[in-house]
């Protein structure tokens, strides 16, 4: 954003150094500009909080889960880690999780 809001007022002090005209209602329109984009991003980020929360939630649940079912009952968990069908299983999990995950943050991810 930065960059394009400099790009902005590049162009316009160009275009009304050779047009004319009241180079100070050119920066106060571009001011205005700048903090419309700003409130607006704003408020972008705070609506998509929701979603980034819920990818985290997603993300780091299973596997706590998987942990503390681990340490209560290791049992149940280990046939995962040690048969080969459990390993092969968990490996899907874990890839379908990593898929979810960015697909979570791709539709979160809103830019202006």
């Amino acid at each position: 954003m930065a960059s394009e809001t400099f790009s902005d007022l590049v162009t316009a002090v160009v275009i009304q150094r050779q047009m004319g005209g009241d180079l100070n209602f050119v920066l106060r329109t571009l001011r205005e500009s700048l903090r419309q984009r700003l409130n607006l991003m704003t408020k972008l980020r705070s609506v998509t909080s929701q979603g980034r929360l819920t990818g985290i939630v997603v993300a780091v649940l299973p596997i706590a889960l998987g942990a503390i079912i681990y340490l209560i009952m290791p049992e149940f968990i280990r046939p995962l880690l040690v048969h080969p069908v459990g390993q092969v299983l968990l490996g899907i999990a874990l890839a379908l999780e990593v898929v979810g995950t960015w697909i979570i943050r791709r539709i979160c991810r809103a830019e202006l």
